[in-house]
């Protein structure tokens, strides 16, 4: 008699939706921290571009530093909406992940009890053959009398 548990591919589906749910986690983990680069990355732009002054008396030249620092400003705070954004779908997945594990956790744990309780009911079979058994080795020892 072996095991075989009624809600195997159930549980087959809940742990390749929690590996997926993984993945896709580590790639928008990997997105936020190339975005954090990349802000990081126009911050010292706009760092280096303040502390090191337009020395031209020139006014297309002091136009164009002006737009160039007002352009990557712009930039910082779409970069930041954007890794926003990214954050905000990385908590999604999160809790998408919570809920998968639970799930998978359920049925994990029915299984589990299905295990035990058909070990139980092998015992049980088991432990009557073995009655029977001592039962049938008593009659045929004393020859049927009891």
């Amino acid at each position: 008699m072996n095991y075989k548990f009624r809600l195997e591919k159930l549980l087959e589906l809940k742990i390749k939706n929690e590996e997926s749910l993984k993945l896709e986690m580590s790639e928008y983990l990997n997105k936020i921290n190339i975005k954090k680069n990349q802000i990081d990355s126009i911050k010292e732009k706009i760092y280096y571009s303040k502390n090191n002054k337009c020395n031209s008396n020139f006014s297309y030249d002091l136009k164009n530093y002006i737009s160039y620092i007002n352009y990557l400003e712009s930039k910082l705070l779409e970069e930041q909406k954007n890794l926003n954004i990214l954050e905000k779908e990385l908590d999604k997945i999160k809790e998408q992940l919570i809920n998968a594990s639970k799930e998978r956790k359920v049925i994990e744990n029915l299984k589990e009890k299905s295990y035990y309780d058909y070990l139980l009911e092998i015992n049980k079979i088991e432990s009557k053959n073995n009655d029977e058994m001592a039962i049938i080795n008593y009659f045929k020892k004393n020859g049927g009398i009891i």
